[in-house]
């Protein structure tokens, strides 16, 4: 996801092993302009660091790797899109099996619901220390900012900006 267009490059699999990773990385390598490095937030998944993963990122240095910390999967910007296309479009339909799954999938993302800009809230899980805090989800790079009234707690007393 590029974070300050919210353009998506994206692939299905149903599988996720670093088989499946070394795959989609090389998706994204043919589809960056290569002036531009690439920083992939993702979590700290085995798939992301076998032997076979670290080999080719080596042998590929604009690809910069940022895990984020545990229980912390909600910062991620592109777990936005998939609460939107959850929210939006996954929830609303009715999919008898896995492939039509992916097909409604495919289709969001080639009619260019890949570029969002709705609202989107992050919940703290019970496994942080600020179980159930909610914070608007910005696009980059905007952040959120507390309006001055309300509970510091809930993501409706703060904006993007």
């Amino acid at each position: 996801m590029d974070i300050d267009t919210g353009s998506i490059i994206g692939d299905l699999h149903r599988r996720h092993r670093s088989t499946e990773f070394l795959q989609f990385l090389r998706t994204i390598e043919a589809n960056v302009p290569a002036v531009l490095n690439i920083h992939l937030v993702m979590d700290k998944y085995g798939t992301h660091k076998t032997p076979a993963i670290r080999n080719w990122l080596a042998r590929h240095p604009r690809f910069q790797m940022h895990f984020t910390p545990t229980s912390t999967s909600w910062l991620n910007q592109v777990e936005r899109w998939f609460a939107i296309l959850t929210q939006k479009y996954i929830r609303r339909g009715t999919h008898r099996s896995t492939r039509q799954l992916e097909q409604a999938i495919r289709h969001c993302h080639q009619a260019g619901t890949s570029n969002f800009n709705a609202s989107v809230v992050g919940t703290a899980g019970n496994s942080t220390p600020w179980p159930g805090r909610t914070r608007p989800l910005c696009p980059f790079p905007q952040t959120a900012k507390y309006n001055g009234i309300g509970n510091t707690e809930l993501e409706s007393s703060f904006t993007c900006q």
